[in-house]
């Protein structure tokens, strides 16, 4: 499902997608980053980013 997801996102442009799960969500945890997202903020709460299109060099 997560893949889907990521593959629709992709299709329609999307530049990232951002979740939060609970930090006790371990499996979920475990599916994302299989999927490729990245922890960007960990607290009682998991925040977690795929970047989809590389961002534009300067």
């Amino acid at each position: 499902m997560v893949k889907a997801i990521v593959e629709y996102c992709k299709r329609v442009c999307y530049k990232k997608i951002s979740l939060v799960t609970d930090r006790l969500n371990w499996r979920a945890i475990r599916v994302y980053k299989k999927c490729g997202f990245k922890t960007v903020l960990a607290s009682y709460e998991i925040y977690m980013e795929l970047p989809l299109k590389p961002e534009a060099s300067e």
